[in-house]
């Protein structure tokens, strides 16, 4: 066998007894192989960052998820003036009921005093006519002398 078949059919020496062929096969898997991770790992994020830039404008400029508002705000502060603005109507309506419970509780004492009131004269008429009853129990009973 001459060195040129030898060579040809891979039983040369530092081939490791490989035919050419597959020798070729595993340099175009290597190659496939990194430019499908050289592909994932660069071109997957670029597009994805496009879209996910590209979804606030989708919806206009008043549904914006992320990034400024129209109005140069961040969403945060717009967040955090929503809060401050749901704080103030809520503490503006406590203040409210708090006024309205003091009413009611100032109701309920004068309604209570007029309670009190109407029991002491239902005892008094109560007492009036025990009084009636023993004054004609005494006029209608004979005098014994």
């Amino acid at each position: 066998m001459s060195a040129y078949n030898m060579l040809r059919n891979g039983s040369g020496a530092g081939n490791g007894g490989q035919p050419w062929v597959l020798r070729w096969s595993n340099r175009i898997r290597l190659t496939w192989l990194s430019f499908t991770l050289f592909f994932i790992l660069v071109f997957f994020p670029l597009i994805a960052h496009y879209y996910l830039t590209t979804i606030d404008e989708a919806g206009g400029p008043d549904k914006r998820i992320f990034g400024p508002r129209p109005g140069g705000e961040l969403c945060e502060v717009k967040h955090v003036q929503d809060l401050c603005r749901i704080r103030e109507s809520v503490s503006e309506e406590l203040l409210q009921l708090e006024a309205k419970r003091q009413e009611l509780n100032g109701e309920i004492a004068r309604l209570n005093l007029k309670i009190e009131a109407c029991k002491k004269s239902i005892d008094n008429a109560k007492q009036d006519l025990l009084q009636l009853k023993m004054s004609s129990a005494r006029q209608s009973t004979p005098t014994r002398s």
